[in-house]
């Protein structure tokens, strides 16, 4: 796709939904994604969607981050401003904080913008830490956008990791501008070659990181995950239990924000009836966002693709095509073209999920 094209496939994409011209809106659709979709006039239903995934509000991570003190500044994204005002109100005695500009956020693109679309809600970034540098990084942040490696320093990222962020952001801006796409695309390949660890899945708000992992088993994000997975344990140990069960669930990635999740099992490349590993499953389910208008969107496609998994029990991606098997025997097809194909994300246990903490530890989560 020539650059700056999603853009415009998706501003076609949003207008045909809109006035429900199923036919032009399933046409941008695929130019979008790169595959050929069947037709599909069928919104899949809410009891196969999910949303594990809002890029909205108080993650769980980073609020326990921020009560251990595990970083230096915590950074909440996407906070509608009533929430961040009050969340600065209740904690004004323990933190510093620091309020972003607001603006609107584009759930399609995966980007921020200052101009509003029908039916979205003004969001704002937080900027927490006890020592007020939450500043310093958001003048960082206004003056110097592109200096991603020097705001990964404030946030206590790891270089490694912050580094490739870097290279993948300035490789995004000379393209489509997809820099969350692009970071979530480089980790599930390497997936496919070895799978990842399940405590580096960026893929739900359950993430422990706040951050995209330079690879899907870095010990240096690793470690982060550990630590910030024990101050969960110790502070919402319901929440933490819940991560131990959600996070490394395979899913089948074509870009943001159209994936879907399995409740299955990785099968390894010798144990596949095509080429590569594959996810086996007993059921699929759609990821939607909060937005009406793209979860609107998201549903048409599933519409199209969950029909397909439901006719088989293992799915392959091979030389770019989704491939769906029924007891190894090929049932269905999703042929790919172009540069970005689909891909299986892939996760392994962890051991950062092992680890025993003293249940009789003190601790809190601050409240949103």
């Amino acid at each position: 796709m020539e650059p700056y094209r999603l853009k415009r496939v998706y501003a076609d994409l949003r207008r045909a939904a809109g006035r429900g011209d199923m036919a032009t809106a399933l046409q941008a659709l695929q130019e979008a994604i790169g595959t050929q979709l069947p037709s599909s006039t069928t919104l899949t239903p809410l009891s196969q969607c999910t949303t594990t995934l809002s890029y909205r509000g108080f993650k769980p991570a980073e609020l326990a981050m921020l009560a251990a003190n595990i970083k230096r500044i915590v950074k909440f994204e996407d906070v509608p401003p009533s929430h961040a005002r009050a969340f600065m109100a209740r904690h004004a005695d323990r933190y510093q904080m620091t309020l972003g500009r607001p603006y609107y956020k584009d759930y399609l693109l995966m980007s921020s913008r200052p101009d509003r679309l029908p039916g979205e809600s003004q969001l704002t970034t937080l900027y927490a830490s006890r020592t007020g540098a939450g500043r310093a990084l958001m003048e960082l942040e206004r003056s110097e956008p592109e200096a991603i490696e020097d705001a990964g320093d404030l946030l206590d990222f790891p270089s490694c990791c912050s580094h490739t962020f870097s290279h993948i952001f300035q490789r995004s801006r000379q393209d489509q501008d997809t820099v969350n796409d692009d970071a979530v695309r480089a980790l599930l390949e390497q997936t496919m070659i070895s799978p990842g660890d399940a405590a580096l899945d960026p893929l739900s708000d359950l993430d422990l990181l706040a951050f995209y992992p330079c690879q899907p088993n870095c010990n240096a994000a690793l470690s982060i995950a550990r630590t910030t997975h024990t101050a969960l344990q110790r502070s919402a140990p319901k929440i933490a239990a819940q991560a131990s069960r959600d996070l490394g669930s395979p899913v089948l990635f074509w870009r943001m924000p159209f994936f879907i999740r399995f409740d299955g099992d990785v099968i390894p490349a010798a144990q596949t009836p095509g080429n590569g590993p594959g996810v086996g499953y007993k059921s699929s389910y759609l990821h939607v966002f909060p937005d009406p208008s793209v979860s609107r969107i998201q549903r048409m496609f599933g519409g199209c693709v969950l029909p397909l998994l439901a006719l088989g029990n293992l799915v392959q991606v091979d030389d770019g095509d989704v491939v769906i098997y029924a007891d190894n025997e090929e049932v269905a097809r999703l042929p790919g073209e172009g540069n970005y194909p689909p891909l299986l994300g892939l996760w392994a246990g962890s051991q950062v999920f092992s680890d025993k903490i003293d249940p009789h530890a003190a601790g809190t989560l601050p409240t949103d």
